[in-house]
């Protein structure tokens, strides 16, 4: 990054997988600017998100103010902001910027986030990222210079900063062929009558129940009515299970996510609230049953699941959406681009096997990764 700015950049993409540690790394950026007497704003598109921010500048020393409706406002020389807040807000913060940080960038195409880049036209930009890419199509490069590319996930799970993950699959998938697509990706009143078939939850329900039963789940809904579907499920399974989504109010939103971690809950079912800016390294497993033609969403999903955590030593992903079918596995070698995506990039290899012993998905081997078939 520090090239690329010296190079002449000013606006800069950094992608780096889901859970390698991107707000630490940009932490380490903002500190060192404070350093140097300069003044930086921090963006974030949700609360929650503002709320990790935070706390990660907390634990590394950095003071900063939040600019929200429930903090006092500051002079100090760093400040975390929701979007929406801060485009609302735009007229009465006179404070000039030096640094724009943008977390999960790949949003930052959206009119209220350009709304506030161009009020602050001097500042340098950095956009940090897992998944530079959007399901619309639209190239980053409208907004940023140059990209770099932090470790992948093969390199970060060698490394041991986040563990092995194994994919399962069930005999048979849902047949979608017959949904309609709708900007990009399955018309979702379409994706929630099919994936709310009764069988397809029970047999999500039962496989967690072989393969990782207690393990720590969060499940990938396709609305909030499926997702209750698949909490009711699993409760009447026997399991510590809830839904949260994002009409949760947000004590009960932090509550819930929390009690995963700390085993209070076995499985917490969500739509759209728990693919971004969620950090509980405890979480082990993750159920897909909302099945995406956007590999940006399946990635953010996957990766809930691959931060270590005392006494886990693998994840395990129960796919009964297909996804890594479409999209492949979490570790596979992507390469990104802040040009419009092309449909030929980063699709998911044609040679995924399913193993016939334990349902494991791997490229083709002569032996099972999983369990030695």
């Amino acid at each position: 990054m520090r090239k690329s700015y010296g190079a002449g950049a000013s606006r800069i993409c950094y992608q780096l997988p889901t859970g390698g540690g991107k707000t630490v790394a940009f932490a380490f950026v903002v500190a060192s600017a404070v350093k140097r007497g300069k003044r930086v704003l921090i963006l974030g598109h949700r609360q929650e998100i503002v709320d990790q921010i935070s706390a990660t500048l907390t634990g590394m020393g950095v003071i900063h103010g939040i600019i929200s409706p429930d903090y006092p406002p500051t002079k100090l020389p760093v400040q975390v902001a929701s979007v929406l807040t801060m485009a609302r807000r735009l007229d009465r913060t006179a404070q000039p910027f030096d640094l724009l940080v943008i977390d999960e960038c790949h949003h930052a195409t959206a009119e209220s986030w350009r709304t506030i880049l161009a009020a602050y036209p001097q500042a340098k930009v950095l956009g940090v990222t897992a998944t530079p890419i959007r399901l619309d199509g639209k190239g980053l490069d409208e907004i940023f210079e140059t990209m770099v590319a932090g470790p992948d996930v093969a390199t970060l799970t060698r490394g041991k900063f986040l563990v092995p993950v194994t994919v399962f699959t069930p005999l048979h998938l849902p047949n979608l062929s017959q949904l309609r697509t709708r900007a990009g990706d399955f018309a979702l009143e379409q994706l929630s009558a099919k994936m709310s078939d009764h069988a397809v939850i029970a047999s999500a329900v039962a496989d967690y129940k072989e393969r990782c039963p207690g393990v720590p789940a969060v499940v990938f809904g396709v609305d909030c009515a499926h997702s209750e579907l698949i909490a009711q499920a699993f409760r009447e399974a026997g399991f510590r299970a809830a839904h949260v989504d994002g009409e949760t109010s947000k004590d009960n939103r932090k509550k819930l996510i929390a009690s995963l971690g700390t085993g209070e809950l076995d499985v917490l079912s969500n739509c759209g609230l728990i693919s971004e800016g969620v950090d509980v390294p405890a979480i082990g497993a993750a159920i897909l049953l909302r099945p995406t033609q956007s590999l940006a969403l399946y990635l953010q999903q996957v990766g809930r699941t691959l931060r270590p955590a005392p006494g886990k030593e693998r994840a395990v992903i129960l796919d009964h959406a297909g996804n890594v079918l479409r999209h492949g596995l979490p570790d596979a070698p992507r390469r990104w681009t802040l040009r419009r995506a092309s449909k030929s990039k980063n699709k998911a290899p044609h040679d995924l096997k399913r193993c016939k012993a334990c349902g494991a998905v791997s490229a083709p081997s002569l032996f099972c990764s999983a369990c030695g078939a």
